[in-house]
């Protein structure tokens, strides 16, 4: 059914009966017309008239009506070609700029909607239809909306439901086009934004689901780019998340231990600071933060704050010998070598447990890679402590992971294999402790059956073939493991 302009004037102007019309096309058309033309002569009028509300109050009504009937497009993925050469993705990223909220919501829903995952598996080649939001500055657009709902004098449910449709935009484009990552990432102000939304202390609800939201928007952004971790490093962004960690331990319950969204929270700020440490320099930022000292503390907890620190500090002394050295020197091994013997881990669920053992054969074996001298004395020693218990411990550690599959598993395989083989060799090490360190590998040499040994050194050999294709020959690193297979 096909429609004079003069009777789709008619139709726009009557909204409630639009719902029954079909859309297509034409209708398009001749929306898009329309709030293309209004759009400029309020902008024009705004200039013009400026605090006179009155002179284009009409106008951004008419214009406010035409962007709600065309949320309808939203059920019509047949016409995104139609849109597209229409140019309404450049009225609708035109939009964002304009000065009342409301209007700009309007567009920021629609674009919402039709960058929804369902929506764009009904349209040819969504890859590009995304990219034509992002040649309009997208992004920085969306970022420049989340500041500008911060400073709205009057703020109501509105405005929370806004930011939320804007981090569902965000969203949208992290879900399904790779390249986001780093181009949101280039926007500084969204790291400014969402740290400052994390650290809002609110008891609204709804507030909070927005805290939850950018929460997990800032965690993609630091898991999935290096780049992005460097910028967040010139935010100062670190520290900030320290400390929203420390102050929801001090006032943590164990009435809060059954809030799921506040859990959620915690966990993906933890991950936040864990990704954030993959760049070396926000390790040191770490470190200076004093964060070695107070997650040693804070692994004494007996809640959900023992395994968090525990996963923190696992990454604060990954590949680091500064940080290795400074969690020796603030008492961390009597800590570790405990949670190593399985004390402090039983009271917690088998996955939270066996985790926990992941991250602290980690950690040992990156004592054992990165420290030396007295440092790596201190770690060894821990090894002929109480009739060698703990080397015996370690040969079931390697027992339990031997046979298991799992890509996380076989990962683990790897730190066991540095710390037996290299527990092995110190019988090499002519010093004072000869005695002792014969013993631990001769317990050791005793324990493993010649495969189970030859099996650590194919590990061994693995990780020496990844480090050889990044072209570090010549590091340190590689000629502590060649030794460890000789």
């Amino acid at each position: 059914m096909s429609y004079t302009k003069d009777q789709i004037d008619n139709l726009l102007n009557e909204t409630e009966n639009f719902q029954y019309v079909e859309f297509n096309k034409t209708i398009l058309k001749e929306l898009l017309t329309n709030i293309s033309s209004n759009l400029e002569k309020d902008l024009e009028n705004r200039k013009l008239y400026k605090t006179n509300y009155e002179k284009y109050i009409s106008i951004e009504e008419q214009l406010n009506d035409d962007l709600s009937i065309l949320q309808r497009l939203a059920a019509y993925p047949k016409l995104i070609l139609d849109f597209i050469e229409l140019n309404g993705v450049e009225i609708l990223c035109k939009i964002l700029n304009h000065p009342n909220i409301d209007i700009v919501n309007r567009s920021i829903n629609l674009i919402q909607e039709i960058t929804e995952g369902d929506f764009l598996n009904e349209i040819e080649d969504p890859k590009s239809f995304l990219e034509l939001f992002l040649n309009n500055n997208l992004f920085e657009l969306l970022v420049d909306n989340l500041f500008k709902i911060e400073n709205e004098i009057s703020k109501n449910e509105d405005c929370i439901q806004y930011k939320s449709d804007i981090l569902s935009i965000i969203e949208n484009y992290l879900d399904i086009y790779s390249l986001s990552y780093e181009l949101l990432g280039k926007q500084n102000k969204i790291f400014k934004w969402l740290l400052l939304t994390i650290k809002n202390d609110t008891n609204d609800i709804k507030e909070i689901e927005i805290k939850l939201f950018a929460s997990e928007i800032l965690n993609q952004l630091l898991q999935n780019s290096d780049k992005n971790r460097i910028i967040f490093f010139k935010e100062e962004g670190l520290p900030i998340l320290i400390n929203i960690i420390l102050v929801e331990k001090n006032n943590f319950t164990d009435e809060k231990k059954n809030d799921s969204k506040l859990i959620e929270f915690i966990n993906n700020i933890v991950d936040s600071i864990c990704s954030a440490m993959l760049e070396e320099k926000n390790q040191e930022i770490f470190n200076k933060s004093d964060g070695i000292n107070l997650f040693i503390e804070s692994m004494k907890e007996n809640n959900i704050f023992r395994h968090l620190s525990l996963k923190i500090l696992t990454y604060s002394l990954l590949n680091n010998k500064e940080n290795c050295i400074k969690f020796i020197e603030n008492n961390g091994l009597s800590l570790i070598f405990s949670y190593y013997m399985g004390k402090g881990l039983k009271k917690f669920d088998n996955k939270k447990i066996k985790k926990g053992e992941e991250n602290v054969l980690e950690i040992i074996s990156n004592l054992i890679q990165f420290c030396n001298g007295i440092y790596l004395e201190r770690v060894i020693n821990k090894f002929a402590e109480n009739k060698y218990e703990k080397v015996k411990r370690l040969v079931n550690y390697y027992i339990e992971y031997y046979n298991d599959d799992d890509e996380e598993q076989r990962y683990i395989v790897q730190q066991l294999s540095i710390i037996t083989l290299y527990l092995i060799h110190i019988k090499d090490n002519k010093n004072q402790n000869l005695i002792k360190y014969n013993k631990i590998s001769d317990k050791l040499i005793l324990r493993l059956s010649n495969e189970k040994i030859e099996n650590m050194k194919s590990n061994i050999s693995k990780i020496i073939e990844e480090n050889e294709k990044e072209n570090e020959e010549g590091s340190d690193y590689l000629h502590f493991l060649k030794n460890l297979i000789l």
